[in-house]
């Protein structure tokens, strides 16, 4: 099945990773657990997206409880559907 939304957006992202400032970004994955759960109301999860793939680096396993799918079937093109 092809998306086409998917396949625009992919587009769109691979337009914005253009830059000529390649530093990688770090930060701390606790930290923003606890903002996360000092701000948010109700279930929640988070994901780390890479434009220049268009594929998540890395998603919260709490995505599962939130979404109701499999951790395997989430993904950028899944939640485009």
């Amino acid at each position: 099945m092809i998306n086409h939304n998917f396949d625009n957006a992919r587009h769109i992202w691979s337009r914005i990773i253009k830059s000529e400032d390649d530093k990688p970004y770090s930060f701390d994955i606790e930290i923003q657990n606890q903002l996360l759960n000092l701000f948010h109301v109700g279930p929640y999860y988070y994901y780390i997206f890479n434009c220049g793939t268009a594929d998540f680096e890395l998603v919260d396993t709490k995505a599962e409880e939130v979404m109701g799918y499999p951790l395997d079937c989430i993904s950028p093109g899944f939640l485009f559907v």
